[in-house]
């Protein structure tokens, strides 16, 4: 609790500074604090840093590609995992504000809708994975429910699609850190050390290649809807999965030293939108 209460004290200490206009400033620290609150306690996968970490890059992602002034989408960036990995928190708050059926899958997408309104509850649930959206919220077959995101993805707003795409982003980052220390710690076994980082995903009954595809089709998606308007996004979202693809295929524990380095610029990047 205490790492997560310094890092929440260090954003807002610069929040006076950051491309968020004056107007949506308290909407933004309400949000902060609510998805603080909500991921308190939990942790990245290997990184070990406290999980706030990932939505505040997203909502930077999204201000440093030219969003600074749609707070709707910024806002969606902060909240985007809270439905799906915090149904486990008691409820934030009481509210008697009448929620739309849509919204009532769960606690978390009602105090969404309750504190933040419809359009950033819209943006939420279009990024949301399709088998968390029904009754019950059971766990489905991963491939399957990562097609399904895709085509549900493909039918909302460029808004949710840039989202998702922010998502995305963040995480590639990571898993390029994350691979790359792998690889660096264990140069004797290359191998070994990317069949390990892998297994942490979990995904045992798909091989590497799958979940490096499930990037590459999104990507595709991406591109398709965001190339135009978004042309450095796209260009950064290259740039990762080539990355990772690299990695994955690299025999030389030193060539993911250069590549570790180079993520590392874009990750500070990511986490500076804050203080400028």
């Amino acid at each position: 609790m205490m790492r997560i209460f310094i890092y929440l004290t260090l954003i807002f200490i610069n929040l006076s500074a950051a491309p968020v206009p004056q107007a949506h400033k308290r909407k933004y620290e309400s949000a902060l604090a609510y998805a603080t609150q909500m991921h308190d306690g939990q942790k990245r996968k290997i990184t070990k840093e406290p999980y706030i970490v990932h939505p505040v890059e997203v909502s930077n992602i999204l201000i440093l590609y030219g969003l600074p002034a749609d707070i709707d989408v910024i806002i969606a960036g902060l909240l985007h995992d809270v439905p799906e990995d915090t149904k486990d928190k008691p409820p934030y708050l009481i509210s008697t504000i009448e929620v739309p059926k849509k919204f009532k899958v769960s606690r978390r997408f009602m105090e969404i809708y309750q504190q933040f309104g419809q359009k950033i509850s819209e943006l939420v649930y279009a990024v949301t994975a399709v088998s968390k959206l029904k009754d019950g919220a059971k766990e489905e077959d991963w491939l399957n429910d990562n097609l399904d995101y895709a085509k549900q993805l493909n039918t909302y707003s460029q808004q949710a699609i840039l989202l998702s795409s922010a998502d995305k982003l963040s995480n590639l980052r990571c898993m390029i850190m994350e691979l790359a220390q792998k690889i660096i710690e264990n140069p004797d076994d290359l191998e070994g050390a990317k069949a390990q980082y892998w297994a942490n995903f979990g995904r045992k009954k798909y091989p590497d290649y799958v979940v490096l595809g499930k990037f590459v089709t999104l990507f595709g998606l991406y591109k398709f809807h965001l190339k135009e308007k978004y042309p450095a996004l796209i260009e950064d979202l290259q740039h990762a999965i080539l990355s990772i693809w690299n990695l994955h295929h690299l025999t030389d524990a030193e060539d993911a030293r250069k590549i570790l380095e180079e993520n590392a610029q874009y990750q500070q990047l990511y986490r500076l939108q804050d203080a400028k």
